[in-house]
């Protein structure tokens, strides 16, 4: 955008300049959805065990409070919930154990 700017000349290069910037955001939108297909699986794969970890952990905590309020829940629920969280909570350690 090289133009002599002045008084008469500024509504146009304003107008240009709101043009090429709503361009360029549309570009960069579009790379940004579209950029490091293969970081995004990766990323996604290497998340997955904190992911599980967390919401085992949240459904848990989720059925104890509920225990508070209700105690006549049957049991199983919550030895089913005990034991996803032992085991997603088991993965967490061994990842740390095997990578430190």
């Amino acid at each position: 955008m090289e133009i002599a700017l002045n008084a008469d000349s500024y509504t146009t290069w304003k107008k240009d300049l709101v043009k090429m910037l709503k361009e360029f955001d549309k570009l960069y939108t579009k790379h940004i959805k579209s950029g490091y297909v293969e970081m995004n699986v990766i990323h996604q794969s290497a998340m997955k065990p904190l992911l599980e970890m967390m919401s085992s952990n949240y459904n848990l905590n989720a059925l104890e409070n509920l225990e508070k309020k209700n105690s006549d829940l049957p049991a199983f629920r919550k030895e089913a919930l005990q034991d996803k969280f032992i085991q997603h909570m088991t993965r967490i350690c061994d990842i740390f154990r095997d990578f430190g």
